[in-house]
């Protein structure tokens, strides 16, 4: 299974479901290190846009043609976003690890 590099640990312990998880706006925490990381948002809100877009689009299509054919299209494309999303968005550090406090 493909695992994916920490950007705060800098190890490769990041997995698929969780790189995935994070194209959906959700956050995860590296297993490694406890950081809390997520999708880089600004290039993560083009993204949705081109979600938006192949949805509206190919819809609109079997509207105006009849063609059954455009849902599968429209499958097609949304998940080849998914899969460039999954392998290409970097990971951004929303809180780093926590470190106990010593001064006591």
């Amino acid at each position: 299974m493909r695992t994916y590099r920490c950007p705060h640990c800098k190890t490769l312990s990041i997995s698929l479901k969780d790189k995935h998880k994070t194209g959906m706006w959700g956050d995860i925490f590296c297993p490694t290190c406890g950081a809390r990381l997520c999708a880089r948002p600004y290039l993560l809100g083009p993204v949705w846009v081109a979600y938006t877009w192949d949805v509206v689009w190919f819809v609109s299509m079997f509207y105006f043609t009849g063609n059954p054919m455009n849902f599968a299209y429209m499958i097609l494309v949304f998940l080849l976003i998914d899969a460039v999303t999954v392998h290409y968005m970097p990971l951004a550090v929303m809180k780093p690890a926590h470190k106990p406090d010593t001064r006591r």
